[in-house]
């Protein structure tokens, strides 16, 4: 079998100008995607469940292999209990960001399904499992280390902005570590396309801003602020805050002091990334003021990084001391295969699935 050709190497200039066009043309794709009413679709029945890889609030993510091709996939279920509880809606929602939306920081949707029980997302499959495990529940990663990740990070959300998506949900455990060492961005069940503002409280306590809980309206800030509690749970394993103290209910993060740990030096740059990220007012929050995502871009933490180069992923990235491999549970989810059919409150997005 002929070895494949090697990549060609760009230029700079290439590199920024691929990478300017993929954000310039990004709104357009969403748009014709988002507008089509046919996408792949497959059926469960071709596939040999091997395991359970986790369990959310709103369905489970099994590991599966194609029967034919033996390709592994990573499929996200949602019952149709489930469906008739959170809404169907959120899980066609899903789907069709995701086949709108084409970016190597996000993990493609190759096929959508259903059957009689249950609603099918059939993703790829990335074997490294989570930032969390790597960075969180691991020994304590280097603050250039956290910043290339954090990099990558902004690129996504970048895009889904330039798309007019919102995502939602950024914590550390939505953001996948690939064979490459580049990450990608999964779970869209909050990922919402927005127009204007919009005041649906959604997202973990955790990782939302005030002006969510306060129902005040939000755009891209809400997901700025979670990018800024995500680069301090990297660096410090631990969150700002901890919403789980009396004096935390949300609408109280105002008169939560940002506490850095002493026993954990890192730049002067990176606390005023942080705090400007956790800024509450969110008309001063670094990435919703006029310039946009340029703003964190040319924040000084990211000084002398490529963002151009991270693009087309011409940057190394370091190696963890881990397992190689994503813990896989050997018995799926019981309820997975006892759901019930599904009632008539979610008949017809189950018919459009």
């Amino acid at each position: 079998m002929p070895r494949p050709p090697p990549p060609v190497k760009l230029s700079m200039k290439q590199m920024v100008r691929g990478y300017k066009d993929h954000l310039k043309t990004a709104r357009a794709e969403a748009d014709e995607k988002l507008a089509s009413t046919r996408w792949p679709k497959e059926n469960i029945g071709n596939f040999e469940i091997l395991g359970t890889l986790g369990e959310g609030s709103f369905g489970t993510v099994i590991l599966a292999m194609h029967r034919q091709s033996r390709k592994l996939f990573a499929v996200k279920v949602l019952s149709s209990r489930m469906a008739e509880i959170c809404g169907a809606e959120r899980a066609l929602l899903e789907k069709r960001v995701l086949f709108a939306t084409h970016s190597d920081f996000i993990v493609p949707l190759f096929f959508s399904g259903h059957d009689r029980t249950n609603l099918y997302l059939f993703m790829e499959f990335v074997p490294r499992g989570t930032l969390k495990r790597c960075f969180c529940e691991n020994s304590r990663q280097p603050e250039a280390t956290v910043k290339l990740y954090a990099a990558q990070i902004v690129l996504a959300l970048e895009y889904l902005h330039a798309c007019r998506i919102l995502y939602r949900d950024l914590k550390p455990d939505n953001v996948l570590l690939a064979d490459d060492n580049y990450i990608k961005l999964c779970d869209f069940g909050l990922a919402k396309r927005i127009q204007r503002c919009t005041y649906t409280v959604v997202g973990h306590r955790s990782h939302i801003p005030p002006e969510v809980t306060r129902r005040l309206g939000y755009r891209e800030g809400t997901d700025w602020w979670a990018f800024g509690v995500t680069v301090y749970e990297l660096l410090f394993q631990k969150l700002p805050y901890s919403y789980t103290d009396p004096a935390y209910r949300g609408v109280n993060v105002p008169v939560i002091p940002i506490v850095f740990p002493p026993e954990a030096p890192v730049s002067v740059e990176v606390h005023d990334l942080i705090l400007s990220l956790l800024e509450k007012d969110p008309t001063r929050r670094l990435g919703t003021l006029e310039r946009g995502t340029e703003d964190v871009k040319e924040h000084p933490w990211f000084a002398g990084l490529s963002f151009p180069k991270l693009f087309h992923k011409s940057i190394p990235m370091p190696n963890f001391d881990y397992p190689e491999t994503v813990p896989i549970k050997k018995i799926v989810y019981r309820t997975f295969f006892h759901a019930g059919e599904v009632g008539p409150a979610a008949a017809d997005i189950f018919e459009d699935f």
